[in-house]
């Protein structure tokens, strides 16, 4: 019997966490598919500030081009919207060793359920953590995995982050661009965002 494989490829992230300051507009360099089949994109967002938007939150689109080269034709295949309230926001009592759950914070706490972000001072290795459980007696609150960075006092984190993802049938697509607008609100504020994708290509048969 015939079987088939597919090769599937964590491409080199489009953009790696970044502060995006408020009124801004930025993208990702368009990214060309030449034998993917699919792409799922991943984008990742928090707040870099604990005021509120006022209006309109950061707004993130991932887009197609009719041409292989030209800038004149990109339209829109995903967008998303954050909303505009302040986050919660703390900083670190004491560290996180890399792979710790448990978190040491001042005494505000992160909403149950939402995902937290933790700005680190190198700004690459910041992550996100879903928030599972929160101690109001000890100040302190549990993410569902793990830090892979070890996290030092002082820390700073914000809740209110989101994450998204959306699969790309690449039959029909030549290239595609993620782009953030964070100058959608008539108050905006700074934020932090990140990219990532994942191809399936190279279908092989075997027997």
């Amino acid at each position: 019997m015939a079987t088939s494989t597919i090769t599937k490829t964590v491409l080199t992230e489009p953009r790696t966490v970044t502060t995006i300051a408020a009124d801004v507009t930025a993208k990702t360099t368009a990214h060309t598919i030449t034998t993917a089949l699919g792409v799922t994109v991943f984008i990742d967002y928090a707040p870099d500030a604990s005021a509120a938007k006022v209006g309109n939150g950061t707004r993130f689109k991932i887009q197609t081009s009719q041409t292989t080269t030209a800038d004149l034709a990109w339209r829109d295949l995903f967008v998303v919207q954050t909303g505009v309230s302040s986050p919660n926001t703390g900083s670190l009592s004491s560290a996180t060793t890399a792979g710790g759950t448990v978190i040491n914070t001042t005494s505000t706490l992160p909403a149950l359920g939402a995902f937290a972000f933790f700005k680190s001072t190198t700004v690459a290795n910041s992550e996100w953590g879903e928030v599972v459980a929160r101690s109001t007696g000890s100040s302190t609150f549990t993410v569902l995995d793990g830090v892979t960075t070890a996290l030092t006092t002082n820390t700073t984190w914000y809740d209110s982050a989101l994450h998204w993802q959306q699969y790309l049938n690449a039959t029909g697509i030549v290239r595609w661009r993620v782009v953030a607008h964070n100058n959608m609100g008539t108050t905006n504020q700074a934020a932090m965002w990140h990219v990532a994708a994942i191809e399936g290509a190279n279908i092989n048969a075997t027997s």
